[in-house]
């Protein structure tokens, strides 16, 4: 784990910081507040995007005319790309709509 003050690395026994003195309780609630809903929702309709891509991305965009013998299918890659790139989208602005921070009322 890195110190949020100082970015010097601690261990997760460590009671704080030994560069800069940062208790390790302030660090452990800024680790814990970052891996919420909002922020695995992109990510997971990302990776789901990128395989719709791959099974889908040929019927409508089109195949290769050829597949190569060696290395890698561009196209097939492009429409992996697209696919991630539409769905990591539309996660993002699900993820903050649906579970982003709320503010106080």
């Amino acid at each position: 784990m890195k110190c949020p003050t100082c970015h010097a690395v601690c261990a997760d026994s460590d009671p704080r910081c030994y560069s800069c003195g940062t208790p390790m309780r302030a660090m452990r609630a800024a680790a814990a507040s970052d891996g919420g809903p909002a922020s695995r929702v992109p990510k997971v309709l990302s990776m789901l995007g990128m395989c719709i891509g791959m099974i889908a991305g040929p019927a409508v965009l089109g195949s290769s005319k050829s597949p190569p013998k060696q290395g890698v299918d561009f196209k097939q890659a492009t429409h992996a790309g697209i696919g991630s790139a539409v769905c990591g989208t539309f996660g993002l602005v699900m993820g903050n709509l649906l579970c982003g921070a709320r503010r106080p009322d």
